[in-house]
């Protein structure tokens, strides 16, 4: 094994993008950082965010972007260290970055990996001292220092730990909730993780025939006809469900729901520019246009042409191949009404293996919101998603791992020695 040296001021655990931060901004005030990381390099999961690109941030971030059990928490690592400061962080740092017609900030290369160089860069050049493979498997506190052991890879000691250790989605990149059995060992309750960000299964027929379809569209989570969320963006219709970012940003909400046994449904507006009223209208007045068309080609122009064939079996329209002008207003109706308010039964969800955030995590009631230190164990911090704290699709997770980083590698409740 490897001798560590000398006691650290700071050891972060998890080398990921909250980590990265902490342990870059507990270095530039002056604190002696060592950064631990299971794997054999930092920033795996970086990689993958934003489909590759890393979506850095959003131009606009506001404090309903962000979910916990204990509201309004992340209000004050959010203003503290905001969107603005991560632009300008990763510039100062060498980066160039676009932005989206959405407010998404990519850096211009659009390449996770661009980021992820630039802050190893940024860690080597400042000496941070790295250490990979170095899996927490257990840590104490003894006369205000802590230890941290690791049966394959010795001892670390240090007057500060922070925790940044990620939740439990994309487990494969090491993300394998690991940081709640250290919160644990030091006395912290979980609130229990759930996939979030993460696609829907449907219960529906007709599936296969529409998987494939991508669109523009509003999506609505009601549980007993009651709303419970709602999000516009992109829908993608799967052979198991829906997926894109309207889908993503509704899904937190279902694994609770099912679990107390409440009926769970999913309404998809295909075209949430127009109202019932205005749809049924241009309808009406394409019927009239073209009275020798079916409605099967009247449709042609207003929605994906493999959603039509299966819009008409749930409108109960058996006449599509006669002219549109002989249907009735009845069938004009239903048929309007599915494009605007179709309703899916909602089975589930996938797995902690797609999710691209998680829900839960250490409860947030016990860590002060101001310095992100714990109110049970002096010196202990944490940083990310290992928190209870989530954010929307669109840059919002990482804008909240940049901050709690931060803040948690401000150490603010000390001085430096």
């Amino acid at each position: 094994m490897e001798k560590r040296g000398s006691l650290f001021d700071v050891a972060v655990v998890g080398g990921g993008a909250a980590g990265m931060m902490a342990a870059l901004r507990a270095n530039s005030i002056g604190f002696k950082v060592c950064l631990l990381e299971g794997n054999e390099r930092v920033g795996k999961k970086l990689l993958l965010t934003g489909d590759g690109r890393c979506n850095l941030t959003n131009t606009s971030v506001r404090i309903h972007n962000f979910h916990s059990s204990n509201k309004d928490f992340s209000f004050n690592p959010i203003r503290e260290f905001s969107n603005l400061d991560t632009i300008n962080f990763f510039k100062k740092a060498g980066l160039m970055v676009v932005t989206s017609e959405e407010g998404r900030v990519f850096p211009a290369t659009m390449q996770a990996s661009t980021v992820l160089d630039l802050l190893r860069l940024n860690l080597d050049e400042n000496k941070v001292r790295v250490i990979t493979r170095f899996k927490v498997d257990k840590i104490e506190k003894v006369n205000n220092i802590f230890k941290l052991m690791s049966k394959d890879a010795g001892l670390i000691t240090t007057k500060n730990v922070i925790i940044a250790t990620g939740g439990k989605s994309f487990p494969h990149t090491g993300s394998d909730g690991s940081g709640y059995k250290i919160a644990k060992m030091l006395g912290h309750k979980i609130i229990k993780p759930e996939p979030a960000l993460v696609q829907v299964k449907l219960n529906f027929p007709f599936l296969n025939s529409i998987a494939g379809v991508r669109f523009k569209g509003k999506a609505s989570l009601f549980t007993d006809r009651s709303l419970v969320k709602e999000s516009e963006g992109e829908i993608l219709f799967t052979n198991y469900g829906a997926s894109g970012t309207a889908i993503l940003n509704i899904s937190r909400e279902i694994p609770a729901l099912l679990q107390k046994k409440e009926n769970v449904s999913l309404h998809i507006n295909f075209l949430p520019a127009f109202s019932y009223e205005e749809l049924i209208k241009i309808i009406n007045g394409l019927v009239e246009a073209y009275p020798g068309r079916s409605i099967s080609n009247i449709l042609l122009g207003i929605v994906n042409k493999k959603i039509i064939q299966v819009l008409l079996k749930g409108a109960q329209v058996k006449e599509r191949d006669i002219p549109a002008i002989n249907l009735s207003g009845s069938s004009i109706e239903r048929i309007t009404h599915l494009l605007t308010n179709w309703e899916f039964g909602v089975s589930g969800t996938l797995t902690f293996d797609t999710a691209q955030v998680t829900a839960g995590g250490v409860d947030t009631h016990d860590i002060d919101p101001d310095t992100l230190e714990s109110k049970l164990v002096k010196g202990l911090y944490f940083a990310g998603e290992v928190m209870d704290v989530d954010g929307d699709s669109g840059g919002y997770n990482l804008q909240w791992a940049w901050s709690s980083g931060w803040v948690a590698g401000s150490i603010k409740s000390k001085q430096k020695q």
